[in-house]
């Protein structure tokens, strides 16, 4: 069957939100101990939006999984980075849509000029760190114990991607609604369908 890979929309979110709240129902990859109400996944997707990609891959018409970025830090002087994530729906792991919706999220990261992906993961998540590993990003941190979900205390790994070189003077990143309709993103998508 088919991936496409597109940009997210609002009819998309009861299936992404029921793709994330197995996750965080069933697992500790996500330490929410509770899944967001569909309003707050609304929210989300509208704050995150903005500037940011948030893809989905489909299947049959169906969504199979998603990925987004979002700011990885509040101040200004992170401008240039990026925190990634990535979700298969359950009983789809291993089938290559997390990998083909990362490497397409990386890709409109880099269009749209950002230097640094940074992907957080709950460990241990062996699949999770080896499709980071496998997509060129490097663990540069782990912090033991961070959170508690499910009677065990969790680690957390910071996976770190150089998106581009590193300029003196860089351009500030274009929001994901100026790049969105040009030659590159469309061929992007287009690409990334297998």
């Amino acid at each position: 069957m088919d991936n496409i890979i597109r940009l997210a929309h609002k009819g998309d979110l009861p299936a992404m939100l029921e793709i994330y709240s197995y996750y965080v129902c069933e697992t500790a990859v996500s330490l929410e101990y509770e899944p967001p109400s569909l309003s707050e996944f609304a929210r989300r997707f509208d704050a995150f939006t903005e500037a940011f990609p948030w893809l989905v891959c489909e299947q049959g018409g169906e969504i199979s999984g998603y990925a987004y970025a979002h700011r990885f830090h509040e101040r200004t002087a992170y401008n240039w980075s990026s925190e990634c994530t990535v979700y298969v729906k359950n009983g789809l792991q291993g089938r290559g849509i997390g990998r083909a919706l990362y490497s397409c999220l990386l890709s409109t990261l880099r269009l749209q000029r950002y230097s640094t992906a940074v992907g957080i993961i709950s460990v241990p998540n062996e699949s999770s760190e080896a499709l980071h590993r496998a997509l060129g990003f490097e663990c540069r941190g782990l912090i033991d114990n961070a959170g508690y979900k499910s009677g065990a205390w969790r680690s957390v790994a910071w996976y770190v991607l150089a998106l581009s070189d590193y300029p003196a003077n860089p351009a500030l990143p274009l929001p994901i609604g100026e790049i969105k309709d040009t030659h590159e993103f469309v061929e992007l998508l287009s690409s990334s369908a297998k």
